[in-house]
């Protein structure tokens, strides 16, 4: 995936948890790593933010935001 993409929810349908819509689209900003919080462990992340508010960035699990997320511009393995 490139830096910059423009991404969204694979599945558009509301959180059943939350109610929140999955309308939005967000921009991928890269790849990071993060501290799994129970085996404290470094694990492969994704990063992105909301486009409606760049300031606001969400970090992700790698293979839980490939499962659930697509890009709208590129393929998403690209």
């Amino acid at each position: 995936m490139v830096v910059g993409s423009v991404i969204e929810f694979k599945d558009k349908s509301s959180n059943p948890r939350n109610g929140l819509s999955h309308e939005n689209k967000y921009m991928y900003l890269g790849k990071a790593k993060m501290k799994h919080p129970d085996t404290r462990e470094w694990i492969k992340c994704a990063m992105y933010s909301d486009l409606s508010d760049p300031e606001l960035v969400y970090v992700r699990e790698w293979e839980e935001f490939i499962d659930k997320f697509q890009c709208c511009n590129l393929d998403l393995l690209n």
